[in-house]
């Protein structure tokens, strides 16, 4: 782990301490973050550890790039650690309100002793280990997510020994008559779920929710099927559609011909394969255009996936617009295309008011603060500024057209308090800091009132840009605040 990293997370979960590092916010400082954090011999290890997942920022479903692995995975299979791996789920499980998501989220990782973990600290009864595995990986199934043999097998056994357990029946017990009741109420529950949200014969919506439900449905009628009083229903033939349906959705090659023949309308649309994906998202609510726009290269299919209906605005967990993810991953030249992209089309907010380069993410960055953290201001922090403030920096500059430059300086995150001075001068970015300055400089040739930012600024723990340099030992960064003086 890097030896700034540790002190801040050890600063950060002290007793008394009222924020988080800004150091733990940058986005290549918390790479692998957990892994890291495992691997350490620190006394206090397993606080650290708890700590970065309950603050949401390690992401426990993150892998490595040897094998493949999450960081309980590690923790299990390579530091033979059974307590931290135990203390890493509960710390997880502390903040899970979908059950049955976590659920999903844990057999995705593809770990068989994870998933043992798992089940041996829920304390789950054989009853809901069913229900759980069975509905976990029909839905993994619907969303064609491909789950490891190995664990596969493991979750077939939790089915099997219910099933050799329970459903084989007692030659001396009673058999409970009105069992099929139940079935039917599951069936009715789904069916209004699908009447409620599929019935506008939208082929665009069979999504994975979708198929989960028909699928569901078919199981339910499959339980029922040899009752004898309902022999007058067509039980049988209901089942044997549904599973016909399901198969036909699952047939990619076939699938937009059904979709033709149950709406010929669509076919006149030749946009519709496209536009049936483009705003999908994965569990961390990561979009298609998300991932475009993360890392090098995907500008040109980032804006034919906007050409097609993608949400330009759409966020992660973490609140980050595709903007936000193109600032802090992407090379100079490519941010400059996404920027100029957004400016163009002056994408808003749903209500109008907010600007697309003005949205906070979660941590309360806008995409300027984040450019500042992540670099290459040099290159598109004047065309944010220009605008953002409708002016020329080259050229003179109104008095109104002035004060939203100083207001641009000014705003703070509302997290850390702090304004993009801070977060480049935390992070050791010379050349944002450096444009941040010409920037206070600019406004100080035009203004009686003069703005000091590296000295006269304070953060929520009281520091200046100037205190921020001088704690995280930046040289060049207190160099350059000295020479502006």
């Amino acid at each position: 782990m890097d030896r700034k990293l540790l002190p801040a997370i050890l600063a950060s979960l002290a007793p008394g301490a009222t924020s988080i590092d800004p150091l733990l916010l940058d986005h290549h400082n918390r790479k692998l973050l957990l892994h890291k954090a495992v691997r350490l011999r620190h006394p206090k290890k397993l606080a650290i550890v708890q700590f970065l997942i309950k603050t949401n920022l390690a992401d426990s479903d993150e892998r490595d790039d040897v094998g493949g692995r999450t960081a309980s995975e590690v923790a299990l299979s390579e530091l033979r650690d059974r307590e931290l791996a135990s203390a890493m789920l509960a710390a997880e499980m502390e903040r899970v309100t979908d059950l049955r998501g976590f659920f999903v989220a844990v057999i995705r990782r593809g770990s068989v002793p994870v998933c043992e973990l798992f089940l041996e600290l829920k304390r789950f009864t054989e009853g809901e280990i069913f229900r759980h595995v069975s509905s976990a990986v029909i839905e993994l199934d619907a969303k064609r997510v491909v789950i490891a043999e190995g664990l596969r097998l493991f979750l077939q056994y939790q089915m099997v020994r219910y099933a050799h357990n329970h459903f084989g029946g007692d030659v001396g017990g009673v058999v409970d008559r009105n069992a099929w009741w139940m079935h039917f109420a599951a069936i009715e529950e789904h069916w209004a779920v699908l009447e409620r949200s599929f019935s506008d014969r939208d082929c665009n919506k069979f999504d994975s929710e979708f198929l989960y439900r028909i699928r569901m449905m078919h199981n339910h009628l499959y339980f029922v099927k040899n009752v004898a009083f309902l022999s007058h229903l067509p039980v049988m033939e209901m089942a044997f559609c549904l599973a016909v349906f399901v198969k036909i959705l699952e047939c990619d090659p076939e699938y937009e011909l059904y979709k033709f023949l149950i709406n010929k309308l669509d076919v006149m649309n030749p946009d519709l394969p496209l536009k049936s994906f483009v705003n999908f998202t994965d569990h961390l609510g990561v979009s298609v255009l998300q991932q475009f726009c993360d890392g090098e290269g995907g500008f040109d299919g980032a804006k034919l996936l906007i050409e097609h209906g993608a949400n330009p605005l759409a966020v992660n967990q973490n609140k980050h617009t595709p903007l936000h993810q193109a600032l802090l991953t992407t090379g100079s030249q490519e941010s400059l295309r996404f920027l100029n992209l957004y400016v163009e089309n002056d994408w808003r907010s749903s209500d109008g008011m907010t600007r697309a380069i003005e949205m906070p993410n979660a941590f309360g960055l806008s995409p300027l603060h984040a450019a500042v953290t992540g670099g290459h201001a040099e290159v598109f922090a004047t065309p944010i500024v220009e605008y953002l403030i409708d002016a020329d920096l080259n050229d003179q500059i109104p008095p109104a057209n002035l004060e939203k430059l100083k207001l641009l300086l000014l705003t703070r995150e509302p997290k850390f308090n702090s304004i993009a001075l801070h977060a480049a001068a935390n992070c050791g970015r010379i050349e944002n800091c450096r444009f941040i300055l010409d920037c206070q400089n600019l406004y100080n040739r035009h203004s009686k009132n003069k703005l000091n930012l590296a000295r006269n600024q304070y953060d929520i723990r009281g520091l200046t840009p100037w205190e921020l340099a001088i704690e995280g030992k930046q040289k060049s960064v207190l160099d350059l605040f000295r020479e502006d003086q």
